[in-house]
């Protein structure tokens, strides 16, 4: 199951509406369409098969989630 956020919704005016985790996870990888529709992908999905590739949204709990500020900077360790 596949799904879109409008852009025109006002949750949020950068993402369409709240994604929940989504939106600082960083395995998100965040989507838009020609036709100005936002997907957010979870990269997990590729490696693990208790991910969905398009959760639903708003994301409240997620055994994956790590935030931004998890991410290595400068590929040192």
């Amino acid at each position: 199951m596949l799904f879109i956020i409008r852009s025109e919704s006002n949750h949020d005016s950068s993402s369409g509406a709240d994604p929940g985790l989504c939106r600082t996870c960083h395995h998100v990888r965040r989507i838009e369409s020609d036709r100005g529709s936002i997907f957010f992908q979870c990269k997990l999905s590729f490696e693990d098969t208790r991910f969905m590739k398009y959760p639903r949204l708003p994301v409240v709990v997620c055994a994956g989630y790590r935030g931004e500020a998890a991410k290595p900077e400068g590929g040192g360790g």
